[in-house]
């Protein structure tokens, strides 16, 4: 579970896999999870996982988590990589994608 759910969504779904597996640690992606996940299945006519608009950055990558078996927040989606060409002008998935990176950095 990443791409756009907020943090303590993810750390709850984290500690109950955690759980059953006897209490594994695990890393939580918050790449892209700042402003959590859009409303709805599609977002301007595409899936609203695909390069939704409106999303951020999420906690900066560290170590220091506070969370017991949360050993790492991390970007593990490169920032400003496509999903996918969902909607006209959006490059292929896996291509950096400037306009994109930039539109996730709070101002």
């Amino acid at each position: 579970m990443a791409n756009f759910y907020p943090t303590p969504d993810v750390l709850a779904y984290g500690r109950t896999v955690s759980a059953a597996l006897g209490g594994k640690h695990f890393v939580v992606d918050t790449s892209r999870n700042g402003n959590g996940a859009p409303a709805g299945d599609t977002v301007d006519g595409a899936p609203s996982f695909c390069n939704p608009p409106g999303r951020a950055l999420g906690a900066v990558p560290t170590s220091t988590t506070g969370e017991p078996s949360v050993d790492a927040y991390l970007w593990i989606k490169r920032v400003g990589e496509s999903d996918g060409a969902c909607r006209p002008g959006e490059p292929p998935a896996g291509q950096w994608w400037a306009d994109y990176a930039l539109a996730l950095v709070p101002r």
